[in-house]
Parts: structure tokens; sequence; C-alpha cells
């Protein structure tokens, strides 16, 4: 304590920093986990500092992170200078890498100077994805010790995303070289022996960046049950901060030139192609990261939406057996394998907003902005359309109940694969618009089966044999049911009471 002049007695010292993001409970009857070494958590912690307690007072002591080191390295000789060599060689490419990242990523306007001296550091090391000989590979230390330094740590970690990032299929992980790429073990055109994809420096900083930066969430649920509707687990301000951090990630890739170019170059060695293979398989890698980046991205704006808008009115609409399920899925499958989740939240958050035409134009436009890829162009025409026909049942002018069936029904044949029939198709039966359900199941039908291989299984007596065949008659037949449905309804509606239905239609038009 001396060399921080700390006077007195030592009772405690505690490291504290600033958390954009919180690292999640554990789950019932189970123990916290083990945080990461502070190292790994700068990317969502700031202002680490110590506090030293001792009997005469309490001190509080800043301290200079790595990536603060960086920073003024950079500053101090570029990329080529003798402090960020000196960077280099105490953390290892990799992790300063990493470190470079988080300059390139900052909004600090110090740091705006500095980029383009943080981007040339992943040229600056000339190295690229090999195929390594799996026989000349050793499988690398699983253990570690505290007293390991930085260099040692980063060949034993384990990224939370290994399970569910992009892998390939049926190859072993016991002796990947990175918790990212598998080994590649199969056969290539010189020869019978297996080798393994060693990837290059920047592909393993850009995974490593993003695994830090959602790994307080990775593996956990995002939302929960609480008396019958869905609560968050993490607030807005986290999820929207998150959401932030990952976008710049994915525009700096692309600003920086990041996503590798295909290579089309020729080679006629072994050696050439086998380069040129580790080339592909990496490109593809970091191109599938820059999609987890949006659609990571993506996710959490929708949940930090449906907050804004209220959760918890929203999910009240929602049928109670989908809150469970969207309630136990971990975030990391939301993002890859649970989309169809994603897309009950939308529509539920639609329906709150019928009838509300400022209400749904707010939300389509919010989320046409914030979640391209989950609620699409199509999705927002459809959303219109179904206010058209909200406004049309609540209005008692029949030539204004008319325009508006007519102008929601156009925007369903502009985005008619996006069109839920069955819903649809109940409103239009409630508005008596049967020609408009006619003609929207028939487009539908036809679109679904572009090449009209329904029609022609039925017509040559052939229906069933091959599952493309298969495929498009059960969506014409999908498509043709909303009519039948409709007909047998309306026969059974007029069988029972012709008198009724006519009084009804005369209603309707008055």
């Amino acid at each position: 304590m001396s060399d921080l002049k700390v006077a007195g007695n030592v009772w405690a010292i505690t490291p504290v920093s600033d958390k954009a993001l919180r690292y999640q409970p554990p789950e019932p009857g189970m123990i916290a986990r083990v945080l990461p070494h502070s190292f790994f958590r700068q990317l969502i912690e700031t202002r680490q500092r110590l506090l030293i307690c001792t009997n005469e007072g309490i001190h509080e002591f800043d301290y200079v992170t790595p990536r603060e080191a960086l920073r003024e390295a950079l500053f101090e000789g570029g990329a080529d200078g003798r402090a960020t060599v000196d960077i280099w060689q105490q953390f290892g490419a990799t992790e300063t890498l990493v470190l470079a990242l988080s300059v390139l990523t900052s909004d600090a306007p110090v740091d705006e100077r500095i980029k383009e001296k943080a981007a040339s550091l992943f040229y600056a090391f000339k190295d690229g994805p090999e195929l390594i000989d799996v026989e000349q590979v050793h499988e690398p230390d699983s253990t570690w010790s505290p007293g390991d330094s930085i260099l040692e740590w980063k060949y034993k970690m384990r990224s939370p995303l290994q399970a569910s990032t992009p892998r390939f299929d049926n190859y072993s992980n016991i002796m990947a070289s990175s918790p990212f790429c598998p080994p590649m073990r199969k056969p290539l055109a010189g020869g019978g022996q297996g080798y393994q994809h060693s990837p290059s420096r920047k592909h393993d900083a850009l995974y490593y960046y993003f695994s830090r930066l959602v790994s307080p969430i990775w593996n956990h649920p995002i939302c929960r049950v609480k008396n019958g509707v869905l609560v968050t687990s993490i607030t807005s301000q986290e999820m929207d901060w998150l959401s932030a951090e990952l976008r710049k990630l994915g525009e700096v890739m692309e600003k920086y030139g990041l996503l590798p170019k295909a290579d089309f170059i020729w080679e006629n060695t072994t050696t050439g192609k086998m380069n040129v293979q580790a080339s592909n398989i990496e490109r593809q890698s970091i191109i599938s990261l820059r999609k987890l980046i949006e659609f990571s991205a993506e996710v959490l704006s929708l949940w930090s939406s449906a907050n804004s808008f209220n959760l918890t009115a929203i999910s009240a609409g929602m049928d109670p057996a989908t809150l469970p399920a969207l309630a136990s899925r971990h975030f990391c499958h939301l993002v890859c394998d649970a989309q169809h989740l994603n897309g009950d939240l939308i529509r539920a958050m639609i329906r709150y907003f019928l009838g509300d035409e400022a209400g749904t134009k707010d939300l389509s436009e919010r989320l046409r902005t914030l979640c391209p890829t989950l609620y699409s162009k199509d999705d927002a025409c459809v959303t219109n359309a179904m206010e058209q026909l909200k406004l049309a049942s609540q209005t008692t002018s029949g030539e204004v109940r008319r325009n508006l069936i007519d102008r929601a029904c156009e925007l369903f044949r502009q985005s008619i694969e996006k069109v839920s029939l069955p819903i649809v198709c109940r409103t239009l039966i409630e508005l008596s618009a049967f020609e408009h359900l006619a003609d929207l199941c028939l487009l539908k039908a036809k679109r679904d089966d572009p090449k009209q291989l329904a029609l022609m299984s039925y017509r040559h007596g052939r229906s069933g044999e091959d599952r493309e065949v298969q495929t498009a008659e059960k969506r014409r037949a999908e498509s043709y049911k909303c009519v039948v449905d409709t007909l047998d309804e309306l026969e059974g509606t007029s069988s029972r009471s012709p008198q009724t239905l006519a009084e009804n239609d005369l209603n309707r038009d008055g």
C-alpha cells in the first residue's frame, strides 16, 4: 500500500465499476456464476477503480485499463510505435485487435483522431487462415491457473457462444485451436489426410468482441412470466445500449473492410488450393457473424420497443400458452432458431394498436427502422391493411366502408405472401366482403404455387408423387379451405335464418 500512499491499516479492497449491462442472476437452486476476469469485462464496464477501506478512511483510485493504454500508445506513436508494440507483446495479437475494435466502435470525440491508426492494426499483422494437418496439431491444455498470463489465457478461453455460433456439421471440436472454428476433418482433392481450419487473428478478435458484449445475457431468458404477463429480465436502457454497441460493431466491420471478399484466384498447387479453401471458410464464418450481430441487435430492439409500448398490456392479449414458451427460451435461441416467437410478439403488438391509427403507424415505422429483418416492408403493408379493415368495421357509412375495404385489399394484394388468410378472411366475413375474400384466396394460392405444380398434378391425376408437388398442393389447399369454409358457413347461416341474413346485408349497405 506504500506505493499507493494509503495510510493506516487496510481493512478491505474492492474493485468497482459502472456496468452498462448486468450479468443475469442464477437459476433457482443454482449458485451464482463466476464472473470473467475484469480484462474481459472492459466492453461492458467503465470507470474501473479500486476502493480501499482503512482505519483512517476510504481511498478511491482510478487505474489505466488496457484499452486506455492502447489509446495512449496510438496517440504517442501510432500502430508502429514502441508503446503499441509493447502492448502487442504483453497481450498478444488477438487481444490487441479486440482492444482496437473497442476504439473503432467508440463514440468519444478523442478516439476519432486515432481510428485510422487502430484500423491499421488489423493489417499490420500478416497472418491469414490456414488448413493444418491434424496430425501436427496437439490438443491444447484445457486447465488454467490464476497465475497464468493473458497470453496463456487466450489459448484456454471457452466462448459462451460455442454451442450456437455457426458451425460445420459432423466435425469434432476436441482439437479446435479457436473456440469458434471447429476443426475441418475431411479429405481434400490432393489427399486423404484430415485438416483443421486455423483462423486468422482478425477472425477470432471479431468473435471475441461479440461474445464478450452478449455474454451476460446470451444463455439466459430475456423475459419471464409474472402474474400471467411478460416482464423483461433486463431493462430497456440495457437493451438499447447493447443493441447500439452491436450495430456499431457491424458498421465497423463494413467501414474498415473487415468482411473478407470472395477469393476467385485460381491456384493449381495443393498449397494454393488449401489457402483459398481456408480463406473461403473464414469468409463464410465472418459473414455468418455479421448476420448474427444484426439479428441480435434487432431482437433487442424489438423487446425494448415492446417495453416502451407497455409489454404488460401487450402480453395480456397473447395466447397464455405462448408466454411460457417465450420465457423459457434463452436469448441465443430467440436470435438463432426461434424467429416464430419474435413473430408472435410482433403480432401481439399489432393487435394491441389496431383501432389506433396513429399508434399503429408509429409502431410500424419504429419496427421497420429498428427491425427490418424481423419486420419487413411487406409486414408494414399488411399492418396498414389490417388497420383499414379495423376502421371499416367501425364506420357507419356504406360508401366509406367499401372504400376502406377496397384500399385494404389492394394493400393485401401487394404483400400477399405475408397475409395470414384465416385472420383476414374472418374480418372480411364480418364485413360481408365475400368477393374480396375469394380474390385474395385465389391470389394467395397462385403465389404459393408459382410453377402451377398442384394444378398440373390435379389435371394429370398424379397427386402426391413428388415432395415439391405435395408442398404446392398443401399450400393451395390451405388457401382454398378459407373459401370452402366461408361457403359452408354461409350455407349454414342461410338455411337457419335467411330473413336475418338479408336484414344484416341491408343494414350494412345503409
